[in-house]
């Protein structure tokens, strides 16, 4: 008898899973004809939207912020901006109140940009920055149809239709918590000296302006003086009608002048550093006998392989004579998490190291990727939980203070590198960040901190570094309008947001400022003028 109850155990198990399979099977065959998975290019216009889908679209949106989006708290208590739950009502009847798809698509990107105080990845696609066409799992992990990836084309179409941004000729820098004129600024009357404080702007003071501007683009937070500032103070086109901005100028002396700069149509980009296109993705110099120099422009993947071998190349060569190495990140945008743990990481280490970092995702989004998200981490590239790829020791579910158990997840991701490849060094090592270095950038900063790698000498970075899942993508259902999005909530040792904050250096280095210095050039007797590598020379 009791060989014929195993024997049924198993049979009903065997019909358990086979059930379970047809499910599965059912379900994802059901999504690619839901999805339209295999269809060709589709039409990339789009329809005359409607007030009724208008509003349906902006309801949907708003719902998505309240539900997932995991930044609203953090936005209000960090930088004193608007909370977004607050303007629900408003945008959406905006929404109804616009006249074409045009302003319609204007009021999404504004509503993006207050998202964007969160975290720098997000933003609305348009034009050539959608994803790929042919990433099908793509598709099915963010429930889109495939179709809808071509109609971005449309919107950046419309995207071309209103010009938003603007800049001056006059050459302003953020310094110690003031915009101060870096060099001398002449108007018919009136030649301004460097050093000058701008003390206002349009009626306001500088920094209540500043934080105007959250709606247009995406405002950085000086932790050391608490404060919200911009990187490039005259980017937006003045909300007044008119072409030019009203600005209070603030001599030395204390002389006040007010006078009006003009807004020039074509964008600048500010820039805080080198042009990356001048060189190849990593440059390795000998500053000078006791000092290697290596400069890295992106975490790019495609650069991987190449860029492992020109750095082993340069290690090896030095016989292991560096008493100090320089790694300057400054302006690197990010990439993948994969180059650093394997082209610098893992051989620059002596002894296996590991760090815990926290991550806070809002338990809706778990609700509404239902079994895709089981899916999504088998089948996904860009999983950062991959645990060979991204060295992942374990995840485990926790609390933290501040977060509701009944709202959040929070999960605790252990990461362990063990040297591997290993450079002939046993010296310092000096990793110089800025306010440009950014996402996988500004988590390589916090792996070196962590794994007591080196010293980070800078300034803060931007932050937007992720340790549990790469952003997704959503989309509008009636403009079919895409939205980057990142769901998830990174937290440094003492529970504050990385994204909003950035990752704080060992040594500071012009504090409060931006932008900061850089070389000339790549070249020895530039890099030696540097003040960052000097400093580092020196100590």
């Amino acid at each position: 008898m009791r060989n014929t109850l195993v024997k049924n155990l198993g049979t009903t198990l065997k019909v358990a899973v086979a059930a379970c399979i047809v499910m599965i099977i059912s379900y994802v065959v059901y999504q690619a004809i839901h999805l339209k998975l295999w269809s060709g290019n589709a039409q990339t216009g789009i329809k005359e939207l409607s007030k009724k889908e208008k509003i349906e679209d902006f309801e949907y949106l708003t719902r998505y912020v309240k539900d997932i989006y995991p930044y609203s708290d953090a936005i209000v208590q960090y930088k004193r901006l608007d909370d977004l739950r607050s303007l629900e009502k408003e945008y959406i009847d905006r929404a109804g109140e616009t006249s074409n798809n045009t302003e319609f698509f204007q009021l999404v990107y504004e509503y993006s940009q207050r998202l964007r105080q969160g975290d720098g990845h997000i933003g609305v696609y348009f034009g050539t920055n959608r994803p790929s066409n042919n990433n099908y799992v793509h598709y099915y992990f963010n429930d889109i149809p495939k179709s809808t990836y071509y109609k971005t084309d449309y919107w950046g179409q419309e995207a071309a239709k209103f010009q938003w941004y603007a800049f001056s000729d006059a050459d302003v820098v953020y310094k110690d918590g003031k915009y101060i004129l870096n060099e001398e600024y002449a108007f018919p009357d009136l030649t301004l000296p460097a050093g000058t404080i701008i003390v206002g702007i349009d009626g306001m003071q500088t920094d209540e302006y500043v934080n105007t501007l959250q709606n247009k683009t995406r405002l950085q937070v000086d932790a050391d003086l608490n404060k919200n500032f911009v990187t490039t103070l005259f980017s937006i086109r003045p909300s007044t009608g008119f072409d030019y901005w009203t600005v209070d100028f603030q001599t030395k002396d204390g002389e006040v002048f007010t006078r009006k700069v003009k807004a020039l149509n074509a964008a600048e980009d500010a820039g805080n550093g080198l042009a990356s296109f001048q060189y190849p993705n990593m440059v390795c110099k000998e500053i000078d006998e006791d000092t290697g120099y290596i400069k890295i422009f992106t975490f790019d993947r495609q650069s991987i392989r190449e860029d492992n071998q020109i750095i082993q190349d340069f290690m090896q060569a030095s016989h292991g004579k560096y008493k100090k190495l320089i790694l300057d990140v400054r302006g690197n945008t990010g990439g993948e998490l994969e180059y650093w743990g394997e082209n610098i990481i893992r051989p620059l280490l002596k002894e296996s190291k590991s760090f815990v970092q926290y991550s806070a995702i809002r338990k809706k989004f778990f609700e509404q990727m239902g079994i895709r998200y089981p899916i999504y981490r088998r089948v996904m590239k860009n999983d950062l939980l991959q645990k060979d790829l991204y060295h992942i020791d374990k995840v485990e579910k926790t609390v933290l203070p501040g977060f509701s158990e009944q709202d959040w997840d929070i999960f605790k991701i252990t990461k362990t590198f063990t040297p591997h490849n290993s450079f002939p060094f046993n010296g310092k090592v000096y990793i110089l960040t800025d306010r440009d270095t950014f996402s996988a950038a500004d988590s390589f900063a916090v792996a070196a901190k962590r794994t007591q790698l080196g010293q980070v000498v800078g300034t803060y970075t931007g932050g937007s570094g992720s340790a549990f899942i790469a952003p997704v993508d959503i989309a509008l259902p009636h403009s079919q309008m895409m939205l980057r999005m990142n769901v998830e909530l990174t937290l440094d040792e003492e529970v504050q947001p990385n994204q909003i904050l950035g990752t704080a250096p060992d040594v500071a280095l012009q504090a409060s400022t931006f932008p900061t210095t850089n070389p000339n050039s790549l070249e020895v007797h530039d890099l030696v003028q540097d003040p960052w590598i000097d400093w580092v020379i020196h100590h």
